[in-house]
């Protein structure tokens, strides 16, 4: 087990208005969902497609009426996104890092499992305890790479939506052989146990 003096704190943070997600999903459709959300993520949003809908009008008819729910679960991700790809250090596209390799999915505080949305809608409970979900990172591809560089030992995000606003802070604990020595230096973090 790594000691409190042997941990590291990465963080980021990111805000976002709400409309400006559901305009560029009105203006740019199906492919800007599929480009910065997984399928799991969208239908966690409640994005999911009518049956019938096959062609990519009929699906952009749907997506016109997107719902004020939907538009600010998606403006929370978003934002969260772009925390974890601060805290990494990277953003998105460096070190081939992209929207999908960062995945913003609910994980049940019964079970700490995760739970499809339909599971959790047709449960007849009203208060079923999936419905207490804090959020969970899942890392891909060049992000998961780039956290195991950094000795990565945990990574946690907080969401939050009021008005036209969505955002999201992100905390990444790794180990100091991950620092980059360059950059401990210059933001003032030293090796010293923590108070």
């Amino acid at each position: 087990m790594t000691g409190a003096e042997n941990v590291l704190i990465k963080c980021g943070t990111d805000l976002i208005r709400i409309e400006r997600i559901s305009q560029a999903i009105q203006r740019q459709g199906r492919p800007f969902l599929n480009r910065i959300w997984t399928v799991e993520e969208q239908a966690d949003c409640r994005l999911t497609m009518q049956a019938g809908c096959e062609s990519s009008e009929q699906a952009d008819g749907v997506l016109s009426r997107l719902s004020a729910g939907s538009a600010a679960s998606l403006a929370a991700r978003f934002a969260a996104k772009e925390a974890v790809a601060k805290a990494l250090g990277t953003g998105i596209g460096p070190l081939d890092v992209r929207w999908t390799d960062i995945v913003i999915c609910r994980l049940s505080a019964a079970d700490g499992q995760t739970e499809s949305v339909r599971d959790i809608l047709s449960d007849p409970d009203p208060v079923h305890p999936a419905m207490l979900r804090a959020p969970q990172v899942i890392l891909k591809g060049g992000a998961l790479e780039r956290y195991q560089q950094l000795g990565g030992l945990s990574i946690c995000v907080s969401l939050s939506h009021d008005g036209d606003l969505a955002m999201a802070y992100c905390v990444l604990l790794h180990e100091p052989a991950g620092a980059d020595p360059e950059m401990r230096n210059r933001c003032g973090t030293s090796q010293e146990p923590m108070p």
